[in-house]
């Protein structure tokens, strides 16, 4: 039975030429595109966004499955002010993560700096929907732009779902407070 097995794991890896040569070439390229990421990300917490944006790329172009180096790319993107680029790298993103609300997040705020509103509205309605337990931040940025973009009863009722779904919230309540007549 061990012979059988062993036979079957090892056409199904030549099948898809998987040979250890090309195994550890791909372990050490996620090892590599990881640490990459990693560097990054500690840059971008110091503020060295200029720094971390080639390794974020890197590490992307590595490993392009690593769902946080394509974040940090776009977040990156975001404090550089590169927004039409955030947009660019975020479709990306979201082609191979479409339930990823922080893409999807970070994608509306790009939306939002390029003065693209309904894109933005689009986006945060998409992270409300998808229900991030705990994160309340897309309602509030939603019933932002529809007030900016004059619909006050759409934003006084998403505030209001904020509000359903986190009664304690102190800024829900007194954005709504601030639209009453």
């Amino acid at each position: 039975m061990n012979l059988h097995r062993f036979t079957i794991i090892g056409a199904v890896l030549i099948a898809l030429g998987l040979t250890s040569c090309n195994v550890e070439r791909a372990l050490s390229t996620r090892h590599r595109a990881r640490k990459l990421a990693a560097a990054a990300r500690e840059l971008y917490l110091k503020g060295s966004y200029t720094d971390a944006l080639p390794l974020f790329e890197q590490a992307v172009q590595l490993h392009p499955a690593d769902i946080g180096a394509q974040r940090g790319m776009v977040d990156t993107r975001l404090k550089l002010q590169q927004y039409d680029l955030a947009v660019h790298n975020a479709d990306a993103a979201l082609a191979r993560f479409p339930s990823d609300w922080m893409l999807l997040e970070a994608r509306a705020d790009a939306f939002l700096a390029l003065d693209k509103k309904n894109e933005a509205m689009r986006d945060y309605r998409r992270c409300i929907e998808m229900d991030p337990s705990g994160y309340w931040e897309p309602w509030m940025k939603l019933a932002s732009v529809q007030v900016a973009a004059g619909a006050t009863a759409a934003a006084r009722a998403t505030y209001l779902d904020l509000l359903r779904r986190y009664p304690g919230h102190q800024g829900a309540r007194k954005a709504l407070t601030e639209l009453e007549p």
